[in-house]
């Protein structure tokens, strides 16, 4: 089995190298950096995609959940431009962006498409509805079993990604359950702080897959790291017992079907929508 790779932020050309150095395996940036007046700025994405190229990581552009309805004709031709511009991937957490590329031949599409945590996939009948836009890799929501993850990741047959901002208790599973990438979200201006969060999360990984004692020290330094600038969801959980704790130490369950893990993996048929 190999190693989970490590999606990182950015937001300014001076990240990429720093990162990389570190060991990030894939870098994304957000659309809006690129933006000034509602205008989308080609050379300035180009310039970052030379050189996350020059150092042979894959660079990602990321469109959020945020879109509001005067941007979609901007995100229309962005979504245009960037097969011209070689950027390796999309990250997609907005319905608007999926819309965008419907009516384009999925197959000129000359980027890969992530299927990203605001699409709030839980179940294979979320990947169902949202197969035909060929995702390469499927970021699962973190309310949910890892017993489940791994039947989603048997079922489609994708990349399957989890978010550590909310899923650090899960990491030490998640290595050695067939998660292949680990996303850290959020935004960073610190070059620093993003070098020693990269720098602690894949020794965390690399002494998950050596069979390692989890070091409690350097997650602590992690949580400490990590953006918190939107409310996040600490809890920890026995992915074998199924007894949940939040980081209070009190008991609490997940609501409705997400406390269901005895899924069973056979192709499922929706209801037509005329």
């Amino acid at each position: 089995m190999t190693e989970p790779k490590l999606i990182v932020p950015i937001n300014k050309e001076g990240m990429i190298i720093p990162a990389k150095s570190e060991g990030a395996d894939i870098l994304y940036v957000d659309f809006r950096n690129f933006v000034k007046n509602n205008r989308f700025s080609k050379p300035s994405l180009i310039k970052f995609i030379k050189v996350a190229q020059s150092l042979d990581i894959p660079i990602y552009l990321h469109f959020g959940e945020d879109i509001y309805e005067e941007e979609l004709d901007l995100i229309e031709g962005i979504v245009n431009e960037l097969s011209t511009v070689n950027v390796d991937g999309i990250m997609i957490n907005d319905f608007s962006v999926l819309e965008t590329i419907k009516n384009k031949k999925i197959k000129q599409l000359r980027f890969k498409v992530h299927l990203d945590s605001g699409l709030n996939i839980h179940n294979i009948a979320s990947y169902e509805i949202l197969k035909k836009w060929k995702a390469r890799s499927v970021n699962i929501t973190e309310e949910i079993y890892l017993k489940n993850v791994t039947r989603i990741k048997k079922y489609t047959g994708k990349n399957i990604c989890i978010n550590v901002n909310e899923s650090m208790w899960m990491l030490h599973y998640a290595v050695n359950w067939g998660i292949d990438l680990f996303k850290i979200s959020g935004s960073y201006k610190d070059v620093p702080r993003i070098c020693l969060l990269i720098s602690l999360l894949k020794e965390l990984i690399s002494d998950t897959k050596r069979n390692k004692t989890f070091d409690n020290i350097k997650i602590e330094q992690v949580l400490n790291l990590l953006d918190h600038s939107k409310p996040q969801k600490h809890y920890r959980t026995d992915h074998f017992t199924k007894k949940f704790k939040d980081y209070s130490g009190n008991d609490f369950e997940f609501t409705g079907s997400i406390k269901v893990f005895n899924w069973k993996e056979d192709k499922i048929k929706l209801p037509s929508i005329d």
